[in-house]
């Protein structure tokens, strides 16, 4: 059976209505939720526990409010399909290949098949060693494209990428 998920982050929303209609169509279709953080309102974070709640894990952002990190953790790690997923948004700033680093470090010596972080707002998907490192890029729309990756977890991980340009 193949289990879609919905990876998603830096919503930088002050109301979930401001998320891309398209982009929410799509989660709710997933068969999963993984936010990266940044969702910087709880009113954000409330809407999509409420498309997915039990298939819904998310971490805090270096952005979100005090009622917002009071509820997630900096750091996730779970088991989807037999996939080992380690899930985190750095609290770091400085240039991609520091971020990638720093996150690499926060996930030393754990047995992951797929690392996903954001705060970049840099869309970004690739392999390195045996695992695969993706950001989601940000999901508000502002005079540049919005992303959302959908992972496909069966025997090998598949990969699609959605953007949602500025009108």
């Amino acid at each position: 059976m193949v289990i879609s998920v919905a990876i998603v982050g830096d919503t930088h929303a002050l109301n979930f209505n401001q998320i891309p209609l398209k982009l929410i169509e799509i989660v709710e279709q997933a068969d999963w939720i993984i936010h990266t953080g940044d969702f910087i309102n709880l009113n954000v974070l409330d809407g999509f526990l409420q498309i997915k709640n039990t298939e819904f894990i998310g971490v805090c952002g270096n952005a979100d409010t005090l009622d917002v990190v009071n509820q997630l953790n900096k750091v996730e790690m779970i088991t989807i399909q037999g996939t080992k997923i380690g899930i985190t948004h750095p609290f770091r700033g400085g240039p991609d290949h520091l971020t990638k680093k720093y996150v690499f470090n926060i996930f030393r010596g754990k047995k992951l098949d797929i690392i996903i972080h954001g705060h970049t707002h840099e869309i970004c998907v690739e392999k390195i060693g045996n695992k695969i490192i993706i950001n989601p890029g940000k999901a508000y729309i502002d005079d540049s494209s919005a992303w959302l990756i959908l992972l496909y977890l069966n025997y090998k991980p598949k990969i699609k990428i959605f953007e949602f340009k500025p009108s």
